[in-house]
């Protein structure tokens, strides 16, 4: 059963980079972004493309991706060569701004009493109102999102989802297992930590089928797709001495990075051995 293993793709029609998710997720939105502006701004053009306002186009409503500048965003470059001195107690600054950009191009945001930067984050969809200054930066007079997506309906029951007889109240984890399939959640296994390692040897054994009565195995053998939660790596020790980026921590860094490395590798090992299945 090889439900982990990635399938074969067409690169060139599936994208592989942070930038095309963006772009398609503003695709996704640019429509309930232009219903949420008509709604809020009646008559007010709507522009498709950043690359087309110039000063002279009058009051607008611009779609795009958020993107926030930060200079106290950590960064690895300057961690491995010793220029962040200490760990900053928070991410935010004054000089922090805010850029909109889609497909063809980006504009530095005005801060103003309407746009705070602090009240935004990076990758958030939005449509802006306003019209651009002679200095190319957009001056905006108000903002809207393009809200949450339609709730759906719960349904009365779930058995119809578990096999279950019509009515009945209590469903047994072992009844009619032949004909049911389950999702595995697991989370905190913390590869390379300090915690005991038995009961990642128990997680194995039963992915495998070695582990538990006759009634566990055939549990394990319908469970169609393990879903990693998180917390998979366990945090390294020392990290925060590497963070402060001393040049006397070269040895601290090499040890650390050879543990992260280690520990990786025995995720991978304990993955592989389990798409095996």
């Amino acid at each position: 059963m090889n439900n982990l293993l990635l399938r074969k793709t067409n690169l060139s029609k599936k994208p592989i980079q942070y930038a095309s998710a963006y772009f398609i997720r503003l695709e996704e939105l640019r429509p309930a972004l232009r219903e949420a502006a008509t709604s809020k701004w009646d008559k007010c053009q709507i522009i498709e493309e950043i690359v087309s306002i110039t000063p002279k186009t009058s009051e607008c409503v611009v779609i795009g991706t958020l993107f926030k500048e930060m200079k106290l965003k950590p960064s690895i470059v300057l961690d491995m060569v010793a220029l962040l001195g200490k760990k900053a107690a928070s991410y935010i600054d004054e000089s922090d701004s805010i850029l909109i950009e889609d497909q063809t191009g980006r504009m530095k945001i005005d801060t103003n009493e309407v746009i705070n930067p602090a009240n935004f984050v990076t990758g958030t969809v939005v449509a802006m109102k306003g019209r651009i200054n002679t200095n190319g930066s957009f001056q905006a007079s108000d903002f809207t999102f393009p809200g949450i997506p339609s709730i759906m309906t719960m349904p009365e029951n779930f058995d119809h989802l578990v096999g279950a007889e019509e009515n009945k109240e209590d469903i047994s984890l072992f009844e009619d297992l032949e004909n049911r399939e389950f999702l595995c959640f697991v989370s905190g296994m913390e590869f390379g930590s300090m915690k005991e390692k038995t009961s990642l040897e128990i997680l194995l054994r039963f992915f495998l089928g070695q582990y538990g009565t006759s009634d566990e195995r055939l549990l394990n053998s319908r469970v169609s797709r393990i879903i990693l939660a998180g917390n998979n790596i366990g945090e390294e020790q020392d990290i925060n001495d590497i963070i402060k980026g001393s040049y006397r921590t070269a040895d601290l860094n090499e040890r650390t990075y050879t543990n992260i490395s280690t520990s990786i590798e025995q995720f991978e090992t304990f993955v592989s051995s389990v798409s095996k299945v």
